[in-house]
């Protein structure tokens, strides 16, 4: 199925909200994308991802999940490896591995310095980072650009970190405790993606 998939996370470590999912649902509610919500349960982006791409793979996925209050984080390194965490089941992994003859390391292939460029044009603060931090966020960016080599349907995917909820951000003094902010983050990326894609079918 053409289009795209943006994927958050549901809240963890104790917290109501993940900003993942707020963001990913207000861009749902817009038309401009699908969206699908991932456990923070270890093995259940693999596990989900490849299930929804065997059934209805998009052209784009988008991951979004729960960064730090430095601001928006574009991940451009997965690494084949699982932090020793726990999950919302109170379970480390039962494996280190993310994909057992997987690669070492996955390096995006995203125009990540085209979407850095617009999206610091919307005057959000965003950096380019290449620790997506060995949770669930790095098994599901890994997974993605795993998919990606396999299903020829989907083309692009990318990983953004967003700040949490309820946050003041470092350095910009930007209050992450509305969730307008991540409404208007949400659409701006989306339009933007949207125009790069575009621009390189072209």
């Amino acid at each position: 199925m053409p289009g795209i998939l943006v994927t958050g996370f549901a809240p963890f470590k104790g917290r109501t909200v993940n900003a993942s999912w707020m963001t990913a649902s207000a861009i749902a509610r817009t038309g401009l994308a699908d969206a699908l919500e991932l456990p923070v349960v270890w093995g259940a982006p693999s596990r989900i991802l490849n299930e929804y791409c065997r059934n209805q793979c998009p052209d784009t996925i988008v991951g979004l999940g729960e960064g730090n209050v430095q601001g928006f984080k574009i991940e451009t390194v997965a690494r084949n490896t699982r932090g020793k965490m726990l999950d919302n089941s109170n379970q480390y992994p039962g494996v280190q591995l993310i994909e057992h003859s997987g690669p070492e390391t996955y390096t995006t292939e995203f125009d990540v310095d085209l979407l850095h460029r617009n999206l610091l044009l919307g005057n959000f603060p965003v950096q380019i980072s290449s620790d997506a931090g060995q949770f669930l966020c790095e098994e599901t960016l890994y997974t993605l650009e795993s998919l990606r080599h396999i299903h020829e349907q989907l083309q692009h995917v990318v990983f953004i970190h967003v700040p949490p909820f309820g946050t003041t951000l470092t350095g910009t003094g930007q209050s992450a405790s509305d969730t307008s902010f991540y409404e208007a983050f949400g659409q701006y990326l989306i339009n933007k993606v949207k125009e790069m894609l575009h621009s390189s079918a072209a």
